[in-house]
């Protein structure tokens, strides 16, 4: 209580001080800090990989571009904890969740696809952060969907329509089918499940209590079970 919110990174330290000795309370600190930097090290160096992978030409994807790249993305990093938000984990809420759902559709077109469509998937990933980006900087609103799910509908349109595009010349580019052998069945669960999962009309809405806990929890907590 009554730490500012810029100190937010100080509550674990805090908690583990006052909860133990000094010599646990330093294990423990250092115990995440070793999570979190190998958490880090980790991205970048699969940041670093998938840019000279995906975006130098062949002849130029070396071991020297990578760590070039790494020491770019390093700095870029260090740069932005200059100016850090006031709240990290509200940050997290913000930008970077709904920025790994805008991966999800191409993911999964990929995995499940039955044809290439290269141009449909490049331009939903696009399309996804640029809306992750301008909806966090409040230069627009999803409301009242989500914005995971409001992007979802907007990259499916996309691939759609880039698929239908590729399609009539004759290439093998198509809309990929995820779904092509689920039953009627599994998809209204699928539905349902992702339905109570984002519970959009809960939104804005004063919190109604079951047994002391917010409604929302207990559809999140059971939309799991038509997939049980």
């Amino acid at each position: 209580p009554g730490l500012p919110p810029g100190e937010s990174e100080q509550i674990f330290p805090r908690l583990a001080a006052a909860h133990g000795n000094h010599l646990a309370g330093a294990a423990f600190a250092l115990a995440a800090a070793a999570a979190l930097m190998s958490t880090l090290d980790s991205q970048l160096l699969s940041l670093s990989s998938m840019i000279v992978q995906d975006f130098f030409p062949r002849d130029h994807r070396s071991p020297g571009n990578g760590r070039a790249v790494t020491a770019l993305l390093s700095l870029l990093a260090w740069l932005a904890s200059l100016s850090p938000p006031e709240m990290i984990l509200d940050s997290l809420t913000r930008f970077a969740f709904p920025a790994y759902a805008a991966l999800a559709l191409p993911v999964w077109a990929g995995l499940y696809g039955r044809r290439a469509n290269a141009p449909g998937a490049a331009a939903a990933v696009g399309a996804g952060l640029v809306l992750v980006v301008l909806e966090t900087a409040g230069r627009i609103s999803l409301a009242p969907l989500p914005v995971p799910a409001a992007i979802l509908g907007i990259q499916v349109a996309l691939m759609a329509v880039f698929g239908r595009i590729a399609g009539t010349d004759g290439s093998s580019h198509r809309f990929p089918g995820l779904v092509p052998r689920a039953k009627p069945v599994w998809i209204a669960a699928v539905a349902l499940t992702a339905a109570l999962g984002t519970v959009g009309w809960e939104y804005g809405a004063p919190p109604a209590l079951i047994g002391g806990v917010p409604r929302w929890v207990w559809l999140s907590a059971g939309s799991c079970g038509p997939l049980a």
